[in-house]
């Protein structure tokens, strides 16, 4: 399995020229039901465009639609033990989504695709 960062899954749809041939190959070949995302990515996702850090060209409605009405990607809502792991992650690291996201990781044994050097100093199932 393999759960998208925010910016994989961005890079994915809007740039994968951004995303490196060994990357694209690997959630291209990844079946749809192992390609993960979690709910906070979309969070993240409105948070960014409300904020005008990131243009998505139409509705954050309706890139949500698209998104999970695809059949591309599982989401994965962050639940209350994805929650509490977060929370209780042997790491310094303060930044709540990037714990979520670690903590929806282990939860799923899957691999973590991100260029966070910090995620990836922590969470050894995690490149990009």
């Amino acid at each position: 399995m393999i759960l998208l960062d925010t910016h994989t899954l961005l890079w994915w749809i809007l740039d994968p020229p951004s995303l490196s041939k060994n990357v694209l190959e690997l959630i291209e070949k990844t079946p749809a039901e192992k390609r993960l995302l979690s709910s906070m990515s979309l969070w993240e996702i409105y948070h960014l465009s409300k904020k005008g850090k990131i243009v998505l060209n139409l509705s954050e409605e309706e890139f949500s639609k698209r998104l999970t009405s695809s059949g591309q990607l599982k989401m994965i809502d962050a639940n209350w033990n994805i929650l509490h792991r977060s929370v209780f992650l042997k790491w310094k690291h303060t930044d709540p989504i990037d714990r979520i996201l670690v903590a929806t990781a282990m939860e799923f044994k899957s691999t973590l695709l991100t260029k966070d050097k910090i995620i990836q100093k922590f969470y050894r199932e995690s490149f990009l």
